[in-house]
């Protein structure tokens, strides 16, 4: 029973805990100019939607599969990283807590008191022992990520930095798939860097690194991913094996596993992607005009997400696709 009670303690100290600290994190970086983009944890989520018509900007709330077990929250400014912001008050701030918690999640657990009993004791220790587990985990985090990014991150780091700075495909950087230092890196950072290089490879039209990537992905371990980090890879698979290399059964494989992300994706990106799928997998040409024509109309949403070259490749691929259509 004690153990119980300290287990649902942890999760209870995660969450509760958690989301104070999302709260805080919201208030620190809108203080600095920042914008709530997304709030998840456990099956719920919320996203800012710029390309609602009635209402561009509104958060929406979502049900999903299982994300990380602590909430956590993505504010966005144009040309920063917010996990890059040099505050130290922020991470001494998060290791002062995780040893507090530690602290005092040992105490509870050694010392009985006769104003607490045992089950009570157990589950304010559980609490405890969860809230250094949230604390010492961002702490890490924060120390590690304002750090020079090395390694895999190095070489994302390096693609981000190409993408920002470019302004047509001739400028983004040509770097080789590095399955060295892809093959020892970590989950997270793997994703990252298959979804980053993908992208880089398919505006410079390299089909020869973007098969090279694909192959990468479909070989990756998934478990362990957040529903976003499935919906990030199943959104590249599925849009390859519709449009780059048509292979209807991974087309709808990798479109079912992610559908209700897919189709809530409405920047120009994400329709452009179901268009694919509605033209040369469904053969729904009807549904193929409608997706183009929404992405092209979300080409003029003010998305302070997205960058010039972003744009100027999805209205090249858009117009490319509308033109087929009306042959």
């Amino acid at each position: 029973m004690g153990f119980l009670l300290i287990f649902l303690g942890m999760i209870l100290g995660l969450l509760v805990f958690g989301w104070i600290w999302v709260l805080f994190e919201y208030l620190y970086y809108k203080a600095k100019g920042f914008i709530l983009i997304t709030v998840a944890g456990l099956f719920i989520r919320w996203d800012r939607d710029y390309y609602d018509k009635e209402r561009p900007g509104k958060m929406k709330f979502s049900r999903t599969r299982l994300n990380q077990i602590y909430p956590t929250a993505f504010l966005y400014k144009k040309g920063v990283d917010a996990s890059k912001e040099k505050s130290t008050f922020h991470t001494v701030l998060a290791i002062v807590l995780a040893v507090i918690f530690g602290v005092l999640s040992l105490l509870l657990g050694v010392i009985r008191t006769d104003s607490l009993s045992s089950e009570v004791s157990a589950l304010l220790g559980g609490m405890c022992a969860g809230g250094f587990g949230l604390f010492f985990s961002i702490s890490y985090y924060k120390l590690k990520r304002v750090q020079t990014p090395t390694g895999l991150d190095a070489q994302t780091w390096q693609l981000m930095m190409s993408i920002h700075q470019a302004k047509t495909e001739e400028d983004l950087a040509v770097l080789p798939f590095d399955h060295v230092l892809y093959g020892s890196a970590a989950l997270g950072s793997k994703l990252k860097y298959l979804c980053t290089f993908y992208r880089v490879a398919e505006m410079r039209n390299d089909l020869a690194a973007m098969s090279e990537c694909i192959d990468e992905m479909t070989r990756l371990k998934a478990v362990g991913l957040t529903d976003m980090g499935h919906f990030y890879l199943d959104n590249v698979l599925f849009s390859y094996y519709s449009f780059r290399h048509k292979v209807p059964e991974l087309a709808n494989q990798f479109y079912q596993h992610s559908k209700r992300n897919i189709d809530a994706d409405t920047d120009s990106n994400g329709r452009r992607k179901l268009a694919y799928y509605a033209y040369y997998i469904l053969n729904d040409k009807e549904a193929a005009r409608r997706f183009v024509e929404e992405g092209l109309a979300g080409l003029t949403v003010d998305d302070p997400r997205q960058y010039e070259i972003f744009l100027k490749f999805e209205e090249k691929m858009l117009l490319y696709l509308k033109s087929q259509l009306e042959q």
